[in-house]
């Protein structure tokens, strides 16, 4: 891969060229939300806790980030659409280079047993409604790359208004209380995070996807009681003329398995 051959400094130390893959730091920001429904509880990670990991994952790899942990934005469970509203337009005039949009939310809540009470309000459908306009937003910024990244909610709106995008859409939630074999966001930040076994020196957008989209494959294997909630499939956008950003660096040792014949070969 072709790497950025310009210099990059901090604190007046002269670092190492950073990979022309990875978004530039002073030009990049991004936005990460995550909303719960204000009723569900489980053991497992909600929409708040999944944003937070993965905010995480994003700004704290060193020199090999993503993303500043000053030019990303973290929303959890805001209580009005304005809100996120106002931080993807602040990102989106500020990103020449790369902007990044991501939402959690269980925006679909179970009936009730019947015979018992409602369980409330989503507090999360108020946010979704204003994701057309985040679309429109991310869809006319002059960022060169943009990345929406979308957890649990559809991704039409994205397809349609951020037509250069690359869109990963995937789900992490079950039914509340009960078990979901492998979940979208964890999975990502595992990637991020362990990296990818024989994968690229970076992990970038396809890397990660078919990684992520191996261990929903390997999970299948480990499919023993038919109760368990299997994986979601993955939706992914790839525009023809989109150009290629990476979220981090690839561990030495790397986690996730490379692509679904490495989990066969490693199975069977």
């Amino acid at each position: 891969m072709i790497q950025d051959t310009r210099l990059w400094h901090r604190g007046g130390v002269t670092l190492l060229p950073r990979h022309s893959l990875l978004p530039d730091l002073q030009r990049s920001w991004a936005v990460l939300v995550g909303c719960g429904d204000g009723v569900t509880r489980t053991h497992e990670s909600g929409p708040e806790e999944m944003t937070t990991e993965l905010a995480g994952a994003l700004t704290g790899r060193g020199d090999t980030a993503a993303f500043r942990a000053a030019h990303t934005r973290v929303l959890l469970s805001p209580s009005e659409p304005a809100e996120v509203l106002d931080a993807v337009r602040s990102a989106a005039a500020l990103a020449t280079d790369t902007l990044l949009f991501y939402f959690a939310g269980r925006t679909s809540p179970y009936r009730p047993v019947p015979g018992e009470p409602p369980v409330g309000p989503n507090l999360a459908d108020g946010i979704v409604g204003c994701l057309p306009e985040v679309a429109e937003i991310i869809g006319s910024s002059r960022a060169l790359r943009s990345v929406v990244v979308l957890d649990g909610v559809g991704h039409s709106v994205f397809r349609e208004h951020t037509p250069t995008s690359f869109i990963l859409a995937g789900s992490s939630f079950g039914p509340p209380g009960g078990d979901q074999l492998c979940s979208f966001t964890p999975t990502l930040v595992s990637g991020l995070r362990a990296g990818v076994r024989d994968g690229p020196e970076m992990l970038d957008l396809v890397t990660l996807t078919v990684a992520v989209g191996a261990y929903f494959h390997e999970a299948r294997y480990c499919i023993e009681d038919e109760w368990v909630v299997g994986p979601a499939r993955l939706t992914v956008r790839h525009p023809f003329k989109f150009r290629m950003v990476a979220l981090g660096a690839n561990s030495t040792e790397g986690g996730l398995l490379r692509d679904s014949a490495a989990v066969d070969e490693a199975y069977l």
